[in-house]
């Protein structure tokens, strides 16, 4: 993969990085192929892609690049375990004809928040600062649906 840092026809305010990345893990999601994922390791090591994602946009790829659902950097997790809930939920009453990928798809974002990713979510990888309420905040929102979403995997293994 080679980018072109040419100003004068297009403009990213975020840089390349971030689609280098996300570029890489589309080619090895197609692929399979393991160099296409060493390239996104390299593109997220590089520069420096794991943090302030903050929106996914025309310009700024970043929060693609976690491999799971990311809607706000507040209670980040949150969000993708909230989604891998209702996926599971429509999984068990909604359309059947999909609900084995809606229960894949859940599972895979619960594997991210477990460590799939390299680090787990779940045991405090952020500091105990009572004070960074996006990070460390408590509340029902925050924990209910990661408790249902892994009780009803639980249930189906």
């Amino acid at each position: 993969i080679v980018a072109h840092d040419d100003m004068t026809t297009y403009r990213s305010w975020s840089g390349y990085g971030d689609e280098l990345c996300w570029g890489a893990l589309w080619l090895y999601r197609a692929t399979g192929n393991e160099a296409y994922l060493t390239k996104a390791r390299a593109a997220w090591d590089e520069f420096d892609l794991g943090t302030d994602a903050i929106q996914f946009s025309w310009d700024d790829k970043r929060a693609g690049c976690y491999g799971m659902v990311f809607l706000d950097m507040w209670g980040a997790n949150r969000h993708c375990a909230n989604v891998a809930y209702i996926a599971l939920w429509a999984a068990q009453y909604g359309d059947q004809s999909k609900s084995d990928k809606y229960r894949e798809w859940a599972q895979g974002q619960i594997n991210i928040l477990l460590g799939d990713s390299g680090h787990s979510f779940v045991d405090g990888t952020y500091s105990d600062d009572r004070n960074d309420y996006v990070h460390n905040e408590v509340a029902c929102d925050y924990n209910a649906a990661f408790t249902g979403a892994i009780a009803a995997l639980v249930e189906l293994n």
